[in-house]
Formats: C-alpha cells, structure tokens, sequence
C-alpha cells in the first residue's frame, strides 16, 4: 500500500515536473534557505531479542536547517531540497536477557526532496501555497549503551549505524513578495522521517532496537532569492 501510494506521488511529481522543464523560458529560478523547529516522534520501537525495554523520551524538538534551488511557473514551483536534523534523542532502559542496559541514542537525518508547491490563494499581501514532497533519507544512529556487570560495574558500549529510505512529506505555509522580488516564507509541514535501526549492539545482550514510525511536524521560517 504504501508503496503504490509513493509510486503514484512520484508520478505525480514526475508529469507536474516535465511540463516545468518543457517551458524553461516562462521561469524564474530561485534559492532558499530556511530554519526549521520540529516535534518528532516514533512509535512501535522494537527490541531483538525481545525484552522489556521502555522509551523514556519518545518525542523530541529537533532543530534543522534546509536549502532549496528551485523554478516558478505561474502559480506552480517546483524546488530540490536538502535538509539537515539535529538531533533526535531517545533513551531506553529495562531489561533483556537478564541484564539492565540503559540505551542513550542520538539520531541525525540529512534528506534530499523534490517539492510541488501551488499557490492557493492570497491574504494581506501574501500567498498562501500547498504542496507534497518525495525523496530520500539518511538516518544515522549513534548509541552508547551502559550495561551494568557482576564484578566489573558498569560498562559502556558505542555503536553507531545508517539507514537509507524514502521520505515524503505535505506543507502548506504564506508567502510575503518583498519589493526586491525576495521573499519571506513561513510554513508547516508532516514530514514521514522513514525508519530508525541501531543496528546490533556489541554489549552482552547482543539486541537491536528499530522502528518504521518516524515522523515529524516542522515548523519553519524560510527566505527566498529570486533570479
């Protein structure tokens, strides 16, 4: 389902995108930059072997930094985005195999997006516009695991892995034209963040924790060079 749901937003992406290029000459191209904060959130992380461990910190605010260069048609735009987080925390802590790892992860994400953005009316002054985004993630986990041990005390373990996956998110925000042609853009967006995955621990326990449900609400404030 959700593939076919991704296969039929890149479709749309792809038959909006073409007509843009076809029409070069009717652009004008632009750079942004935006400041983002966000509150994010996973949901249904999973431990191998299984064991009681439990997220202490499942939301988070998470600040991030993007740039865009982009083209506008009329009252469409169509913009490549890359986009940096930092950072995302979650700590765990129970027990597995009985042992009482306390998991400390921190979770950077760098994406690259194609947006679609369409202007859908206008309000003192400004534009309102909505549009979806598709594209690819890199979601990098870095851990440190305290293991507490007969005899020894407590021993601390680092382990860091990469996922790559698909991202999309939908936006909608208002846009203020200055007299330069410059603009100042404020905007909300849900972002799907893709999935999380320690990958395996070298402590005792030898476990992993993952999740698919990594998501995002961005609120952002952005300004716009135009060409």
């Amino acid at each position: 389902m959700l593939r076919t749901a991704c296969f039929l937003l890149a479709t749309t992406l792809a038959c909006n995108l073409l007509p843009a290029i076809a029409f070069a000459a009717e652009r004008d191209i632009y750079f942004g930059t935006a400041f983002m904060e966000s509150w994010t959130s996973v949901n249904e992380v999973e431990t191998t072997p299984a064991g009681d461990m439990v997220d202490d910190g499942e939301d988070d605010a998470v600040s991030s930094l993007g740039f865009a260069l982009g083209l506008e048609r009329n009252t469409w735009r169509y913009e490549l985005e890359y986009l940096y987080r930092y950072r995302f925390d979650l700590n765990l802590d129970g027990e597995i195999m009985r042992y009482y790892p306390k998991h400390m992860n921190n979770l950077n994400s760098q994406s690259i997006t194609l947006n679609i953005l369409k202007d859908i009316g206008i309000f003192t002054g400004g534009r309102f516009f909505a549009g979806v985004g598709i594209g690819t993630i890199r979601n990098r986990s870095e851990s440190d695991v305290l293991v507490p041990i007969r005899g020894v005390g407590e021993v601390k373990f680092y382990k860091k892995n990469t996922v790559r996956d698909l991202t999309w998110n939908l936006q909608i925000g208002w846009q203020k034209t200055l007299a330069s042609g410059n603009s100042w853009l404020f905007s909300y967006r849900y972002a799907d963040l893709g999935e999380i995955d320690s990958g395996q621990m070298d402590d005792p326990t030898g476990y992993r924790f993952k999740t698919d449900s990594y998501v995002s609400h961005d609120f952002s404030v952005g300004y716009r060079f135009s060409f």
